[in-house]
């Protein structure tokens, strides 16, 4: 190829210097190039790899109730895994109706590897309740000591993790038997996490052949977050994300009546594109048009409802 540029120049009696049609030079140029896009992967930092950067617990608050027990459990297992005694102090607070976060928000300096573990630890002393047929049906806003525990931590390793380790924690959760928690991960990621990180944690997650956890995170930005964030994170990860990713954030939106209707009301707020609009028709689950229209009517928006009720019928199905 340089022989035909430096062939072409001297045709159009523009001859190029001998420097220009070095072949040496031209393919070491090549070879930088493709080093500086290997940079632009994604790597994995060792974060808090380091004791001296994990702070000290803090086991004031069980001083001042005079829990002397907890206070000597802690203290002679510093040099123990965290998950080998975390639970049973996290027991004793919820026991004793104390606050737990800022036990959870400091075991979410320790290490990915340690988090998961400490994670199956909590499933453990914290399992999922098997509902009696015959007892009364539970209160759909009460919180179970399981989701106060194992979502409140993974709320803080989402915000403390998650934008450089989130593939080494998904796919831990998976290799410890808890497939079913890598969602609600997600879902934190998805509330807690700004939206340039969220470009880099879609990245990694894709260069870690991680894609529909890629995907699956892009549609919680839709389904979780407030229509005005819905609608400026679709803008900016449109923008810097690969083509394709604003669609998943706003299908997500489309997955309930009435985050469609709240985004739909940010959207048009908001002057942008009515594409947005419609890729967020498209996550209505199928067969659910009708319902979807139905409640968007007694939501007062006949406009918007009569449009989900004739995309019923158009591509995309």
């Amino acid at each position: 190829m340089v022989e035909a540029i430096a062939e072409h120049a001297r045709l159009i009696e523009s001859p190029l210097t001998p420097q220009e049609v070095d072949k040496s030079r031209w393919r070491d140029l090549y070879t930088s190039s493709l080093r500086a896009k290997e940079l632009r992967i994604p790597q994995s930092p060792q974060r808090n790899s380091k004791p001296e950067d994990i702070e000290p617990w803090n086991l004031e608050p069980l001083r001042q109730a005079h829990m002397h027990d907890l206070v000597d459990l802690v203290t002679k297992s510093i040099d123990r895994p965290v998950s080998t005694w975390l639970p049973e102090v996290i027991e004793a607070l919820l026991l004793s109706e104390m606050s737990c976060t800022e036990l959870l928000r400091r075991a979410a300096q320790e290490s990915p590897q340690e988090i998961v573990q400490i994670i199956a630890a909590f499933d453990k002393s914290f399992p999922v309740e098997e509902l009696n047929p015959w007892d009364p049906s539970p209160d759909p806003w009460a919180t179970s000591d399981r989701d106060r525990v194992i979502g409140g931590y993974l709320a803080q390793v989402a915000r403390k993790h998650g934008a450089f380790s989130s593939p080494a924690i998904i796919v831990g959760l998976r290799r410890v038997g808890l497939p079913e928690l890598v969602n609600a991960y997600l879902s934190s990621l998805s509330k807690v996490q700004p939206a340039p990180n969220i470009v880099r944690i879609v990245n990694h997650l894709r260069f870690t052949t991680l894609s529909g956890d890629a995907d699956a995170l892009l549609a919680q930005i839709g389904e979780k977050r407030n229509s005005e964030q819905v609608i400026e994170f679709a803008q900016y990860i449109g923008a810097h994300g690969q083509p394709g990713d604003r669609t998943k954030i706003m299908k997500g939106a489309g997955r309930s009546w009435y985050q469609l209707d709240s985004v739909s009301f940010e959207a048009k707020k908001s002057n942008v594109d009515d594409d947005f609009i419609k890729e967020a028709i498209w996550g209505i689950p199928y067969g659910k048009h009708a319902d979807f229209s139905d409640e968007l009517t007694k939501a007062g928006n006949p406009k918007l409802a009569d449009r989900v009720r004739r995309a019923e019928n158009e591509p995309p199905f």
